[in-house]
């Protein structure tokens, strides 16, 4: 039983990601996990060092009302 058999991905998108010729994410992850190599996937999605809510909280300015002037009813 082939790699790509295992895998469940096909020859073609394995023979891609041997060659560096762009490959899907899935193939990736399914070739990865086969190999019994998820640590490899570790790399694509580094840890983040700071958090994207706090910066907003800290950076948020009070919300303050734009007010147009009425028109007067004729």
């Amino acid at each position: 039983m082939g790699l790509a058999e295992q895998a469940d991905v096909s020859i073609g998108a394995l023979r891609n990601l041997e060659r560096g010729a762009g490959s899907s994410l899935r193939t990736v992850i399914r070739v990865a996990r086969t190999l019994g190599r998820e640590s490899w996937l570790d790399g694509i999605a580094p840890l983040p060092t700071v958090s994207p809510i706090e910066v907003l909280r800290t950076a948020r300015t009070p919300r303050s009302r734009v007010y147009r002037a009425r028109r007067k009813a004729q």
